[in-house]
């Protein structure tokens, strides 16, 4: 029996992908771990389960049989997740949770396994259980290698990587209301392109606050969100404000003396998180007996 802990982080919308298949994303300070225990004996199709959230475990479940098979194991598995990362808001919690397994199931089988390949495999499980529609190449990205990750997903390529800035916050605005990205409108969204495209290439000129923005406005109003959270972050503030992933969450990104008062013009909309970028990426240590 092989035990492995491995975590991953939240990822926050910079410019979404789905418009152009080309993205970027930055990881914030929530995080999915996951507790993968490899058991001889048991049969391939045997994978246990447990999740502190009460979601469906098929795209986990899903996960965790990619990743005995792409270690060339015989084997099953118990698996236990916990995550304070909202789910279905857009703040890449599914690309947390495959990053945080495929990882674990390399170290558990002694794997010698790049963070790219890692990430490509987490990536073909998103968009094989239709979780994602691109494969959240950029959120997957950043979620696992920390920073800013600017991204060509359907390439599958970083263009351009970078630590955050420092002393910013991250105010996060959720909702009871749970969007999954394969409910979306592709056909519409493919309608605000060109515009997205202007925000993707503010991304790679490194203008990322107004590139978050200018995305944000866009998908609001394509995914029919009310753009008023993001005036209000605005003008309490906030150096970019916008829509995470395809929603539900709103984000803003204010200087740190800025944090309260951006957090609390939020407050009447719903229920508000403060949080912080991270530069340092997945991590996975051994669980002794």
């Amino acid at each position: 029996m092989t035990r492995y802990r491995a975590y991953s982080y939240a990822a926050g919308t910079i410019v979404n992908a789905i418009a152009t298949g080309k993205g970027a994303a930055f990881a914030l300070d929530l995080s999915t771990q996951v507790e993968l225990e490899l058991i001889d004996g048991w049969s391939t199709d045997r994978i246990e389960i447990y999740s502190s959230s009460g979601e469906d475990t098929s795209f986990s479940e899903l996960c965790v049989k990619k990743a005995i098979s792409w270690c060339k194991k015989s084997c099953g598995a118990r698996l236990s997740i916990e995550s304070d990362i909202p789910v279905a808001q857009g703040l890449s919690s599914s690309s947390a949770l495959s990053n945080a397994i495929f990882l674990a199931a390399a170290k558990a089988s002694h794997m010698d396994a790049t963070d790219e390949q890692i990430i490509e495999k987490a990536v073909d499980c998103s968009i094989e259980g239709g979780v994602s529609i691109t494969g959240a190449f950029d959120d997957a990205s950043a979620s696992f290698l920390g920073g800013i990750t600017v991204t060509d997903n359907l390439k599958r390529e970083v263009i351009n990587r970078c630590r955050f800035p420092p002393n910013h916050s991250i105010i996060l605005l959720v909702s009871d209301k749970k969007a999954y990205t394969k409910d979306v409108n592709k056909e519409k969204i493919k309608l605000i392109g060109p515009y997205v495209e202007l925000a993707y290439q503010k991304a790679l000129e490194g203008d990322y606050f107004n590139a978050l923005t200018l995305n944000g406005l866009l998908y609001a109003g394509v995914l029919g969100y009310s753009p008023e959270p993001i005036y209000e972050m605005l003008s309490a503030g906030a150096k970019a404000a916008g829509l995470s992933g395809t929603g539900s969450a709103y984000i803003a990104i204010a200087e740190k003396n800025q944090t309260k008062k951006v957090a609390s013009s939020l407050e009447k909309y719903g229920r508000v998180i403060e949080t912080k970028p991270v530069n340092n990426g997945a991590k996975a240590m051994p669980v002794l007996p």
